[in-house]
Order: C-alpha cells, then structure tokens, then sequence
C-alpha cells in the first residue's frame, strides 16, 4: 500500500510539472505573438555562375531549376531590386520591403547571356554581372563579349568590377613587400574598372572578391577605394554590412527604367 501511494504522489508530481511547462511554453508563445517583431532591415542576395548542364555542378544550375526558381520567386510575392538600389537603401537606413533580394552572377560566362538573361529579361527583372575584365577581353573559358555584356546593361543588367585577373588576391608574389602587394591589388582592381567604363560606359562601385577570398587588409583597400565589397557567404545583407558614402553608388542612374550571394 505504501508502494502504491508513493507511486500515486510521484505520478502526480511529474503531472504537475509538465502541466507547469505546459502553462510557461503557452505564455512565452502567446507573449510572442503580442509583442511587436523587430527585426533588422535586410534584403538578399543571390549568387549564381554557371546557368547549365555542361558546367562544373559546384559552381552551375541546370537552366530548368534555374526557371524554377525564379518561378518561385515570381509566385511568392519576392521583389527583384537592382543590387545598387538595396545597398542605397541600406546605406541611408530607408526601409526595405519585406522579401526583397537581387540577383547577381560571378563572372560572365556564355550561360549568363544564353540561359540567365533571356529569363530575367521578359520577366523586367533587374541583376548584377560581376566581370572579370582580361577573360573577356581574351575570351577565356566561355566569357561573353561586350557587345553581349553591353546589350544586357541596356536591359537591366549592372556590370560591376570582379578584378582585372581573377586571381587569388590575398597571395603575395615572392619577395613582394605589403606595401607592393597593396599597390598590385589597387592596380588590378582599378585597370578592371576603367576597363568596365570604356566597354559599358558605367561606373558601379561594386567589387565582387574572386573566389570569395578577403582579409581584413584587403576590405580596407577596397573600402579605400571607394567600393562595396561582397564575398560569398550565406544569411542576409543588413545595415551592418555596409558604411560608404551612398553617393558612389548612382543608385537608379542605368536601372530606372526597371525598377542583387550562392545557389
């Protein structure tokens, strides 16, 4: 009989204490609802490369899920902002719509201009082509020409800087100072972008890293320079992320009439 009773009390125990939960799980819930959600401005970016079945898979999309995706985007309400109009918005603490992202592409593969655009284009939807200027200029690994890079400026598209070389910028050449390796890297990314504004005839202060690599001495330079820097790294972009003077940016100058990291 002892047995049964302290049995019984600990039944009891253990009921009351999850009942007790029970109770503090349903207040917290119903605080949450009642209580107003602060959360950070923000948008997103997206990053593609390869838009094709013939590519590296680690860097491609297959062009049928690429057109899934932008479906999805298309059915859920999402808002297609150019790259430079979210990081305006940012930069002066305007308020982003909720579901706002751009979309932009790591350099300008023949995929891009065949597969991407013609996608992006019917739907009026603005983006971004970080370039690296000496593999169009040599047609290295199926880049897109100019003239295509120009045609789809014309309809939507931001070409900004993605270096001269596309080489691994943290790397110091042999017997190179800090001093020389800073000046190098300035060198590289300043040729890209006067190339940019002689083929385009733009002048986006958007600095994509090659390959995603960055340090905190290679941030200064690029900031030094007068740049937003993007790597490739998952989660949002938020007003933490951005401190240059909104002016660099020309926000709306080439995409007015329309309206961007990886997958």
């Amino acid at each position: 009989m002892q047995k049964i009773l302290v049995l019984r009390w600990s039944v009891l125990l253990i009921s009351l204490y999850y009942q007790a939960i029970h109770s503090i799980v349903l207040a917290a819930a119903n605080e949450r609802k009642s209580a107003p959600q602060l959360i950070p401005n923000h948008a997103v970016i997206l990053l593609y490369h390869h838009v094709s079945d013939n590519t590296p898979a680690i860097t491609s999309i297959s062009p049928q899920v690429f057109e899934q995706q932008l479906l999805y985007l298309e059915n859920n309400g999402f808002s297609i902002w150019p790259l430079t109009k979210i990081i305006y918005y940012l930069q002066k603490r305007k308020i982003l719509p909720d579901k706002t992202l751009a979309i932009t592409f790591d350099d300008s593969y023949q995929s891009v201009f065949s597969e991407a655009y013609p996608r992006l284009k019917i739907r009026h939807w603005p983006f971004t082509i970080f370039v690296s200027t000496d593999s169009v200029d040599q047609g290295f690994n199926y880049q897109t020409s100019w003239d295509e890079l120009r045609s789809m400026a014309a309809n939507g598209a931001t070409i900004a800087n993605h270096s001269t070389s596309h080489k691994h910028l943290l790397q110091r050449n042999n017997n190179e100072s800090k001093q020389q390796w800073r000046q190098r890297i300035r060198q590289d990314i300043e040729t890209a972008q006067r190339r940019i504004q002689q083929g385009i005839g733009s002048n986006h202060k958007l600095f994509a890293y090659p390959y995603g690599e960055y340090n905190g001495e290679l941030t200064k330079l690029v900031e030094s320079l007068g740049y937003i820097g993007f790597g490739q790294q998952s989660g949002a972009v938020g007003e933490n992320n951005v401190r240059l003077n909104p002016a660099t940016l020309n926000p709306d100058k080439r995409n007015a009439a329309m309206g961007k990291k990886g997958v």
